[in-house]
């Protein structure tokens, strides 16, 4: 795909659109090199600097949710986690009918596919490789997976009717600007659900996650590979005190609390502010509010034109 007036060129690899300024491979401009030379004579601004995707921990996880053929998500079925973003964004199976949503931070694509099967256009959109995954998984036609940086969305605004982000954008280098560039593609009366952790928590519990931040400042900085071994040796530690969760579940919930390179604690306060600011109602805190983190969601009432537009 090639923009014409910027030039920026992206790829579209396994039937995903990747959306990322730094994803011509070496291999990809040699087997287009004929096309792209046809593309320079049309397009004489087009940028064709070659690039890698850099490493996510998050296609890693995702990875390891696929190898080992989990049905549930963070312990949750499918089913379940479409029936609680009913209730998170308060609305109806008849009322999503022929709406468009985006899944901003889609994961493994499970979610988003469960919107499409009820009549719905979404679109899924993740940093990670997992796109690639939920792409072959793909099966209805109103359904598309994207890959992108939710900090600087490949779609035009007013978009989309609901959006939702679910334990997404605090795992980016500054949580109120991601919310901000996704609240842009939100149309005018459309619902913007995020659900965040939470600053908040009994003296235990902030022991807790300050020692698995610490883990994490250390493990994010290694190699991939390392990040994995680190994972499963804590997985090998721990898991035998753990209670209520099967060991598939527990390694892709250690994978997320210390490899992440970004892991932003919020209250429902500040995220009331941001919503504000973008011209949304008044918030509501939703029913998954708990020491882990918070659900929020709000109506657009406006457009407002945020800083830096």
């Amino acid at each position: 795909y090639i923009e014409p007036e910027s030039g920026n060129c992206y790829p579209i690899l396994s039937g995903v659109a990747v959306f990322l300024s730094n994803s011509l491979s070496k291999n990809f401009l040699s087997k287009y090199e004929i096309k792209l030379n046809e593309a320079k004579a049309r397009y004489p601004k087009l940028n064709l600097n070659q690039g890698e995707v850099e490493d996510w921990s998050f296609s890693y996880e995702w990875e390891s949710h696929t190898q080992d053929e989990m049905d549930t998500t963070w312990g949750w079925t499918t089913e379940k986690r479409f029936n609680d973003s009913l209730v998170e964004t308060e609305m109806g199976v008849t009322e999503i009918e022929n709406k468009w949503i985006l899944d901003a931070g889609c994961g493994n694509g499970q979610l988003t596919d469960s919107f499409a099967r009820h009549r719905m256009t979404a679109i899924g959109i993740d940093y990670s490789s997992s796109v690639y995954t939920a792409e072959q998984k793909r099966k209805s036609s109103n359904l598309c997976f994207v890959r992108g940086d939710l900090q600087n969305l490949p779609f035009k605004k007013d978009a989309f009717d609901i959006v939702v982000s679910n334990g997404v954008i605090h795992h980016t280098p500054n949580t109120e600007n991601t919310f901000y560039e996704i609240a842009k593609s939100v149309k005018e009366l459309g619902r913007y659900y995020i659900w965040l952790y939470s600053r908040k928590g009994t003296f235990l519990w902030q022991i807790k996650r300050y020692f698995f931040d610490l883990l994490r400042i250390l493990v994010c900085r290694l190699p991939a590979f390392l990040q994995v071994k680190a994972v499963e040796l804590t997985v090998f530690l721990l898991f035998p005190f753990v209670k209520g969760i099967d060991k598939p579940s527990f390694k892709v919930a250690i994978f997320d609390s210390i490899t992440p390179r970004w892991r932003h604690y919020h209250t429902p306060e500040e995220v009331a502010y941001w919503y504000h600011k973008a011209g949304f109602s008044t918030i509501r805190l939703t029913h998954w509010h708990n020491k882990y983190g918070f659900g929020v969601n709000a109506v657009k009432t406006k457009q407002t034109h945020l800083a830096g537009e």
